[in-house]
């Protein structure tokens, strides 16, 4: 049974129709493409007098419901670089990249969809409380490109990370990492013998004495779910604000289950985000190489955190 329900980004759109394609009266109502519509109507979203519709090409007379996709952006994005084809962003931390159901209130690609349209799209994810540069295509073209150049490494990315304690050298961080369940049944990523090799180099940039904390630039040679997180944990200066990885099953479990106040998540973990920020970011795109870099203040955004 499919329950409709009217939340913020999602719409019900209402027409009267009167003997036309459905499909394409929806596509003309609703100024989207062909394929959208017909996906519309695959998941269900589209009623006729009160009725699921699952025949594509039915002429229609009475009332036509959609539940759309709209976005609501809060925030308006300025693109730190610009092409034709994609565009490059700033996502803040405390904000998800994706929509990840009905329940998401806002995300990014609210922002990205309103500025280009329904075709564009993000090509890469970043953590909720992850911030930095995020790369949107703004066509279909485009996102498999970009797409296809992420999921083959084609992408060169360095972050910006507060870890506790005095790291002195560059270090790598080397081992096998695997998705694991944990806290009943969430997942969490761990070390094991039967994962995946992944690769982190650490470079001490600046030490703050008077909170023993290193800020430092992390370059991942591989692309593991929390990889750097979890690396900065085992070189043994776990990143500022950490709440998941930092052996503290208690902590992590109050974190994911949202029981945790501002106040307690800086006692706890040292700050009121996870301190880690995409700083650049290096691609080929038809054959012209892009180099870019975050124009965040993001040490002076880390020490307000903590």
């Amino acid at each position: 049974m499919k329950i409709w329900l009217n939340i913020v980004a999602y719409e019900i759109k209402k027409f009267d129709i009167n003997g036309e394609k459905l499909l394409y009266f929806m596509i003309e109502k609703l100024g989207v493409t062909e394929r959208v519509g017909k996906r519309l109507i695959d998941k269900g979203r589209v009623k006729l007098n009160g009725e699921i519709v699952v025949y594509k090409g039915v002429r229609a007379v009475g009332e036509v419901e959609v539940l759309f996709y709209e976005p609501t952006p809060s925030i308006q994005l300025i693109p730190v670089f610009e092409e034709d084809d994609f565009a490059v962003f700033e996502k803040p931390s405390g904000m998800l990249s994706h929509p990840n159901g009905f329940e998401t209130q806002e995300c990014i690609l609210d922002s990205i969809k309103k500025l280009y349209g329904y075709a564009a799209n993000i090509t890469h994810r970043l953590d909720y409380e992850t911030s930095g540069l995020l790369v949107a295509s703004k066509n279909k073209a485009a996102e498999s490109i970009l797409k296809t150049t992420f999921e083959t490494r084609g992408i060169q990315k360095e972050y910006t990370a507060l870890l506790f304690g005095q790291l002195t050298e560059k270090t790598e961080v080397e081992c096998l990492l695997e998705q694991i369940k944990v806290l009943e049944l969430k997942v969490m990523q761990g070390a094991s013998e039967q994962g995946k090799h992944s690769l982190t180099l650490f470079e001490p940039l600046e030490y703050f004495g008077k909170h023993n904390m290193t800020l430092v630039k992390a370059k991942p040679f591989t692309g593991r779910l929390h990889q750097i997180r979890l690396h900065a944990v085992h070189l043994g200066y776990p990143i500022v604000g950490e709440p998941i990885y930092q052996k503290d099953l208690e902590m992590a479990r109050d974190y994911l289950d949202k029981k945790m106040s501002e106040a307690e998540r800086i006692e706890r973990t040292g700050a009121r985000r996870v301190c880690l920020h995409a700083s650049k970011i290096s691609f080929e795109y038809k054959g012209k190489n892009f180099e870019i870099e975050s124009k965040s203040d993001i040490k002076s955004e880390f020490l307000a955190s903590i």
